[in-house]
């Protein structure tokens, strides 16, 4: 490369970052609002509080939220924590299996019947309205972002299992040996999933 394509190439970068330092700092700026979550006051609500029950069936502390849209009873924090605003316990990271098998040994609110949901079943918690996190944290409180498990393997490869990401209510895989979140459901007629 010649002398003159070399300083066209450090001019053009210093003009590049120069007029790139606006964006990164209002950036950084605002990582701290997208942290706390956003829900723009012109966006439709497809899970406001209306559309949802909160219930105390069994011993007191122990949450249930019933879907009055799906018919479905979720437990109202992840799996590992508990308490007002879920925020006592620690948050569980399971495998898939571990996930299953946690499921299948859950007692809450005077309830044994405890699962996984399937993907359409999760994905139906997303409050497209909202981002970071993509729920309802009214009746969800303590969500975070993480991915979350479901019962519905990918079909394009059994040893990966379909999550729902609650940052922007995304659904993806992982591998079943990677771990998750797990939030459990209950009844319903089921969804599709």
């Amino acid at each position: 490369m010649n002398t003159s394509a070399c300083a066209w190439l450090r001019a053009s970068g210093r003009r590049l970052l120069a007029a790139s330092l606006p964006l990164f700092a209002a950036l950084a700026l605002s990582a701290p609002l997208l942290a706390q979550g956003a829900c723009p006051s012109g966006n439709v609500r497809v899970a406001p509080d209306s559309r949802y029950l909160l219930a105390a069936p069994g011993p007191v502390g122990e949450n249930v939220v019933i879907d009055l849209e799906t018919s479905l009873v979720w437990k109202q924090c992840r799996q590992g924590l508990s308490g007002a605003g879920c925020a006592a316990g620690n948050l569980s990271a399971l495998n898939w299996s571990a996930a299953l098998t946690a499921a299948d040994a859950e007692v809450h609110a005077g309830f044994d019947d405890w699962r996984l949901p399937n993907r359409t079943e999760l994905r139906s918690l997303v409050e497209r309205g909202c981002w970071f996190p993509a729920i309802n944290t009214t009746l969800f409180p303590g969500i975070g972002t993480a991915d979350v498990w479901t019962s519905t393997t990918r079909f394009a490869d059994s040893t990966q299992s379909w999550v729902v990401g609650f940052n922007q209510g995304s659904p993806s895989f992982l591998s079943k040996a990677d771990t998750a979140n797990v939030r459990l459901v209950r009844g319903g007629a089921g969804l599709e999933g």
